[in-house]
Formats: structure tokens, sequence, C-alpha cells
């Protein structure tokens, strides 16, 4: 059963930004918890404004930070302080497949910074059986060797050289390497990709987000468990590979020429945009029912 914890977080963030009506309001569920509503923000960019439609009963705790990213909402309890949208850049533009944005500038030439007072990274808040992964396979013989040369051996060694606990499945995964050699790369047939993303590490939460990433789709940027920070990703197109990696938390809801120009931007070699694609500011939207909540 989800936690009201992060709900309660959501809700003390959404009112302080007088945003409660528009986010808390809702239908009583049989428990007598009220159902969070969708809140909308504006983007505005180089390229044009967007306006994306955020999921706080799905991912209660990443519309939260992402609310205090955009200084709409202060920052979570136990966090010290936040990474500021406004400012932030696109880093990575995959035509036809997403758009990373929520960069820091300085990412683009060195590594970001760590240190005290950096944010921690934002809680996976996935529902992978809702997402049907229980009953996705991982491809052919072809996908599954490169899943074992791309993923499985590199994700242990980083791991290890970090001194990070490795997850129980990889472990199980890579010994079997060592003890059956190559034959052991069976083991990924007929392993569903919940189970694999599982083995990565992966604890998924039932009632949490369970969108598929199609074109529009807003949500976090990493691709391994526990690692969701600062940067967002914008789908292009539909992307199955990051169904159960990133938390969809909203989507575009206006805004596609701007999404479109943001596509048939030019890239570098990196995939950087040659020219910078900037959130310049974010400011929250309101909706029919949401008395005496002026936009900001």
């Amino acid at each position: 059963m989800p936690s009201v914890i992060p709900y309660a977080a959501a809700a003390c963030a959404l009112s302080l930004t007088g945003m409660a009506p528009l986010a808390l309001a809702g239908s009583e569920a049989a428990t007598g918890a009220a159902t969070p509503r969708p809140v909308q923000v504006e983007v505005r960019t180089d390229l044009g404004p967007l306006r994306l439609e955020l999921d706080p009963a799905a991912a209660p705790a990443t519309v939260a930070r992402f609310l205090a990213r955009a200084g709409l909402a202060p920052a979570p309890a136990g966090v010290e302080r936040v990474f500021p949208y406004a400012g932030s850049w696109a880093c990575e533009l995959r035509a036809h497949g997403f758009v990373t944005l929520g960069c820091a500038p300085y990412e683009l030439a060195a590594p970001k910074p760590k240190g005290p007072g950096i944010e921690p990274p934002t809680p996976d808040e996935i529902d992978g059986a809702a997402l049907g992964l229980d009953r996705r396979s991982l491809g052919d013989t072809v996908q599954r060797d490169w899943l074992w040369q791309s993923e499985v051996f590199p994700r242990y060694v980083a791991l290890r050289e970090q001194g990070k606990p490795v997850p129980p499945g990889l472990a199980a995964l890579v010994a079997a390497i060592e003890k059956e050699g190559v034959a052991a790369t069976a083991r990924l047939d007929g392993m569903s990709r919940l189970a694999y993303l599982e083995a990565l590490g992966y604890r998924y939460v039932a009632g949490r987000s369970s969108h598929p990433v199609e074109r529009g789709s807003v949500l976090t940027a990493n691709l391994y468990p526990g690692e969701a920070d600062e940067r967002f990703v914008i789908a292009l197109a539909p992307i199955p590979d990051r169904d159960g990696r990133g938390t969809v938390f909203g989507r575009v809801v206006d805004g596609w020429e701007t999404l479109a120009a943001m596509e048939r931007a030019p890239v570098e070699k990196g995939r950087r945009p040659l020219s910078p694609i900037r959130i310049l500011d974010i400011s929250s939207v309101a909706l029919p029912g949401d008395e005496g909540n002026a936009r900001r």
C-alpha cells in the first residue's frame, strides 16, 4: 500500500504555492484521503512555451521536487536546497527520441560538482506491474547479449568501483557467468523486463507511476534505480525501453510547436544543441475550478 507521507509532503509544498485547491481537490477515496488533482505549469524556453500537466497522484514526491526546483514550492522536508530550473539548459537532444532538460550550464563543459548541500536523488515512484513489465520479454538473443555487455557487467563494475552495494539479482547474474561461463547468458532467456529491472535494483511500488513513455511524456532522466536527479526528459516519440526506468510524472498538454522546434534543433557530435535551449522560467497555470488561484 502506498505511503501517505509523500502525499502529505506534496500537499504541503503545493499549499505553500497557493496551488492547494488545484492540486488537492478531488473525490474522497474509500480511505478518506483526497486524490490529488493534476497540476499545470508553463515552462518558458528559448524556443517558446511548453505547458505541462503534472500528476501528483502517481508521483507525489517527484512532482513536489519539480515544483520546488521551479520556484513554485519550498524544498521538501530533509532537503537543504534544490537545483533551480530557471537558467538551466537542454543538455541532450535525440531527434525522434527525447530531449533532456534541467541541466546546469557548467554541465556542458565539466562534470557537475558534488558536495554538502547538494540535494539527494528523488526516489523512484514506478509501478512496474501496472506497466505490464511482468509480461514483456527482453527481446531476441541479440538484444539479450547486448544487455549483458552494455548493462549487466558495466553496472556491476561501476557499483563495485563506487563502493555501493550490488543488488542481489545483479550479483547472482554475474556470479553465474563466473561459474558457468558464456552458457549463463541463457539466464536472461524467458526473463521478464520486470524481473530484469528488479535485478538491476529497481524496487517498484504499487499505485505509483504507471504511465508508459509516449510522445509528450515527462519523466525523470535516470536509467538506473535511485539515480533520479534534477534533469527531466520529454519524450519526442514512444520509448518502450524507458518504461520502468524513469518516473513518468507528467505530460505535455500544449506547446507542441515548441517541442517540434526542439526536435528540429541542430546538435553537435555529443547530441548537445548547437544553440542554447534554456528554461527561462516556470509559472503555475490556473485551471477551471481553481478558485482564487491566480497564475504566478
